[in-house]
């Protein structure tokens, strides 16, 4: 009779999905006072001399740089490959070091 009985939803319902996804998430953070916020952070607003404080507290051993036991790796490609799957794994207990040269 030509009268359409039946409407198209893929578009809506695609459409739906796409904004259920992109607003659920954070509309659930904000009514559900368990859920854990997610942060992002902002970037460092350094001032003239913080770079300089902190090279000072390096070197006064205030700060230091926590570097897995494993390495230095070597610059071969076993050692190199042994470092980045120990990477990947997510075991590294600090950070990974390749070194490429030795200091004389």
């Amino acid at each position: 009779s030509g009268v359409q009985t039946e409407i198209d939803m893929t578009g809506l319902n695609m459409i739906s999905f796409i904004l259920g996804t992109m607003l659920g998430r954070p509309l659930y953070a904000k009514l559900n006072p368990w859920c854990p916020r997610l942060t992002f952070p902002q970037g460092l607003d350094l001032k003239p001399g913080d770079l300089k404080a902190i090279l000072e507290d390096v070197a006064e051993k205030r700060i230091r740089v926590v570097l897995d036991p494993a390495s230095p790796f070597g610059f071969d490609t076993t050692s190199v490959r042994a470092a980045m799957m120990k990477q990947k794994s997510k075991h590294a207990h600090g950070k990974v070091v390749i070194e490429i040269a030795k200091e004389n």
